[in-house]
C-alpha cells in the first residue's frame, strides 16, 4: 500500500471507499490491516469506536468520529506535556487539518507537502512509507507536535527584547510566547523571528509589510502581506486554547 498523500479530500469515509486516506484512518486502530481498503473490518472498527464514546453509530468515519479520534489518541501527549495550555494540541489539530488523520496540504511557499491530522511537515523527505505512516499515526504525531511545541516555547523564555513583547503586561507574555508555538511547525523562522525581534524577516524589515503572490493566492486575496498572514494563522490556531 503507497500511503502517498492525496489532494483529493473526502469529508467522510464509509465501506466501499478506497485510498491513502481510509489508510490513514486505519493506521490508528490497532487490530487492522493497513491496506487502503474500507472494508466490513474497519466498518466494525469505526463502529465500535462510535459506541464506546457515544456518537451516531453509523460505521462511517466523518467529521465529528474524526474529532473525538484524534483528540482520543492525543491524550498521551497532553499528558506527557502538561505544562502546554490546556487545548493547544487540540488546537493545532482543529487549525492544521480540520481532525482529518489524513490531511495532506502543499507547503503554499515551496514544494513540501503538511500530511497528517498534526500536519507533520516532510519537505524534500516526503516519499517513504516510513515517513506517512508515522505522520498517519495520530498518537506518535500528537507527540512530535507537542515536543516541537514545548522546545519552541523554552526558547522564548528570555527572548532578546522584542518591539512585541516589551509592551505586553507578564501574564500576557506567557500567553503570547505560546500562541507563538503553534507558528513553530508551518514557520519556524517566522515564530521566533517575532517574539524575538517583533518582526517576521531579521534582515530586511520592511519586508513584512510587503505583499506576497502566495499570501494573496493561498488566502484568495482576503490577506497579502507576511504581517497579516502571521495574525490570522494564530488566530484561527489558537481557537481550543484555554487560559484558566
Amino acid at each position: 500500500m503507497i500511503l502517498s498523500p492525496s489532494t483529493d479530500y473526502r469529508y467522510a469515509l464509509k465501506k466501499g471507499m478506497f485510498g491513502t486516506d481510509v489508510a490513514a484512518l486505519q493506521i490508528n486502530f490497532q487490530d487492522l490491516v493497513v491496506d487502503g481498503e474500507f472494508g466490513e473490518e474497519t466498518e466494525f472498527e469505526v463502529s465500535e469506536f462510535q459506541r464506546k464514546h457515544k456518537l451516531e453509530n453509523d460505521g462511517i468515519a466523518g467529521s465529528v468520529t474524526f474529532q473525538k479520534l484524534v483528540i482520543q489518541r492525543s491524550h498521551k501527549a497532553v499528558e506527557a506535556y502538561p505544562e502546554l495550555p490546556r487545548g493547544f494540541l487540540k488546537s493545532i489539530a482543529q487549525g492544521e487539518s480540520n481532525f482529518i488523520p489524513g490531511a495532506a496540504s502543499r507547503h503554499p511557499s515551496d514544494s513540501g507537502w503538511d500530511i497528517g491530522a498534526y500536519q507533520l511537515s516532510s519537505g524534500k523527505t516526503a516519499g517513504s512509507q516510513e515517513f506517512y505512516a508515522l505522520a498517519y499515526n495520530i498518537r506518535v504525531s500528537a507527540l512530535e507536535a507537542a515536543r516541537e511545541a514545548k522546545e519552541f516555547a523554552e526558547t522564548l523564555a528570555n527572548p532578546v527584547p522584542s518591539r512585541y513583547l516589551d509592551d505586553l503586561a507578564d501574564g500576557d507574555k506567557d500567553k503570547f510566547k505560546i500562541q507563538m508555538t503553534v507558528l513553530s511547525h508551518n514557520w519556524p523562522d517566522a515564530a521566533e523571528d517575532i517574539p524575538r525581534y517583533g518582526v517576521i524577516y531579521e534582515y530586511d524589515i520592511g519586508k513584512d509589510d510587503e505583499p506576497q503572490e502566495w499570501i494573496i493566492k493561498a488566502t484568495n486575496g482576503r490577506l497579502s502581506t507576511p504581517r497579516q498572514w502571521v495574525g490570522s494563522y494564530v488566530e484561527r490556531n489558537t481557537v481550543y486554547i484555554k487560559w484558566d
